[in-house]
């Protein structure tokens, strides 16, 4: 793959072609990224020999798909959600490889009756993309407006361009990147994952926010040496009755892998001798008044602090909460 200037004017780049010799997804189209975390980094191509693509940034990608030739209405089109999606804006299209997030892909070349030129299946057999026979290369058949969006005519039909497209990303850097993200990045949940944590009823809101158990008070101060620190880091203090309820149920997605670990700051909260769990227990604060203000100019939470993820959460279990904005 070789490399070109690409632009974000007009409309979106067209070519999605699918390369079972990559073990990354690249894109050179800053606007197919739903997320998107900036990010230096650098890939390769083997054609020509070991070209090197810069990399900007990551994130994902839900590309709009027809599902099948023969389908018509709602149920042709689907989603094809790529993920950790290399950004390289002078690569010359995009591609859809095959590293570990798409392990549960089947690829399947060729078709009989000349509708396709192969498909993307799960292992259940479901179809989740099939590649254009229109097109010169494997790639992807997107779905037109109104249901995607506007694309550009292909720039791989010339037919002195290498037909031999691939990416390949060094294992060092996939690593640089997981730790990166593990660290600084905050997931975001898919739509069936959302379903599943954001469906509480009241007993589950409840649980949520249950004093913290032996087990959890000790993961606590293991990772972050008190309650207080903990509350800081994520933009809440523990001087108000709601925040620390917040904390426990926020601590608790933490611990499930749901929200990343914040250590940037914690040797930045102040001395021991600050931290006023020394003389407030968490079962002085059970019976703390239930009719206690919460408005604290001087100490009150932040909800600029807290992700869009993690106040959608909470805004979800807590409906009695004000939630004034939303930030990342």
């Amino acid at each position: 793959m070789g490399l070109a200037t690409t632009t974000t004017e007009g409309p979106l780049s067209s070519n999605w072609v699918m390369s079972t010799s990559s073990n990354a997804h690249l894109s050179s189209d800053r606007r197919w990224f739903t997320t998107y975390t900036p990010f230096k980094s650098f890939g390769c191509s083997h054609y020509p020999w070991l070209t090197k693509l810069p990399v900007v940034g990551l994130g994902t990608v839900l590309l709009p798909v027809k599902l099948s030739p023969t389908r018509s209405g709602p149920d042709a089109h689907g989603k094809l959600e790529l993920q950790d999606v290399l950004h390289c804006p002078t690569a010359t299209c995009n591609v859809v490889g095959l590293p570990a997030s798409a392990h549960n892909w089947r690829i399947s070349c060729g078709d009989p009756t000349g509708r396709t030129k192969g498909k993307i299946t799960d292992r259940q057999g479901k179809n989740l993309a099939y590649f254009d026979p229109k097109r010169k290369n494997t790639e992807i058949k997107l779905s037109g407006p109104p249901v995607g969006p506007v694309v550009g005519p292909s720039v791989l039909d010339d037919p002195n361009m290498c037909s031999i497209i691939n990416v390949l990303w060094d294992p060092s850097e996939q690593a640089r990147w997981h730790r990166y993200k593990r660290l600084y990045v905050q997931p975001t949940l898919n739509a069936k994952s959302t379903e599943t944590v954001l469906k509480g009823n009241a007993a589950e809101r409840s649980r949520a926010s249950a004093p913290y158990t032996k087990k959890e008070k000790q993961w606590l101060r293991r990772h972050f040496r008190s309650e207080w620190r903990f509350l800081g880091l994520y933009g809440m203090t523990i001087y108000k009755k709601e925040d620390r309820k917040k904390g426990r149920a926020v601590l608790r997605r933490v611990m499930a892998g749901e929200l990343p670990i914040r250590r940037e700051g914690l040797d930045k909260c102040g001395s021991d001798s600050d931290d006023p769990q020394s003389v407030e227990s968490e079962d002085d604060e059970e019976d703390e008044d239930e009719n206690e203000s919460d408005t604290d100019s001087d100490g009150g939470t932040s909800d600029d602090s807290f992700d869009e993820d993690c106040l959608a959460w909470l805004e979800k279990h807590y409906s009695y909460l004000v939630i004034n904005q939303l930030s990342v």
